[in-house]
């Protein structure tokens, strides 16, 4: 949905400068954020406001849709931000029972981060054995691979002596 507004945002407003206005004054240029000219640039004197278009075409389409989506979004989450941080302010400032509340809150938070980075380190530990023992099981099996080979190779020579001795 868009909201029906007119008018330009403060925070839009440029470093660069415009031309002079008729009352003698520099003006500067500014983004409109009204609903028929969304983003659209436009020369503002300080003193009579809007003098002239800056851009020579009007925002048009796709881009005007997306351009009003996301005036208002920014304009909701200023809102947002607004009511978070007022209610921050009243949270801090509410008597003693709210702060104790928050202080139990941190203590029960700080426990249970306590309780957490004791259980990291048991189980760090128990990784660092389990490590060694793969490693342990590694050596095992490549040395009973050794093994294997070893034996088949020592079959293959006592078959092939066998077979040479039964031939002569």
């Amino acid at each position: 949905m868009m909201s029906q507004s007119s008018g330009s945002d403060a925070n839009s407003i440029s470093r660069r400068w415009g031309p002079i206005c008729n009352c003698g004054k520099a003006t500067t240029v500014t983004k409109a954020w009204t609903n028929e000219n969304p983003g659209r640039r436009f020369f503002r004197c300080g003193v009579h406001g809007f003098i002239n278009w800056a851009d020579e075409e009007k925002p048009f389409g796709w881009q005007k849709v997306s351009l009003l989506e996301a005036r208002d979004e920014i304009r909701q989450l200023k809102e947002s931000l607004k009511a978070m941080k007022e209610h921050m302010v009243s949270v801090s400032g509410s008597g003693n029972y709210d702060n104790l509340k928050v202080e139990e809150e941190l203590k029960k938070m700080e426990e249970e981060k306590k309780k957490l980075e004791e259980e990291k380190k048991k189980l760090e530990e128990e990784k660092k054995k389990l490590e060694i023992e793969v490693m342990g099981c590694n050596e095992r099996e490549k040395m009973l691979r050794q093994l294997i080979v070893l034996s088949w190779g020592c079959f293959i020579v006592v078959v092939a002596m066998c077979l040479g001795m039964g031939n002569k």
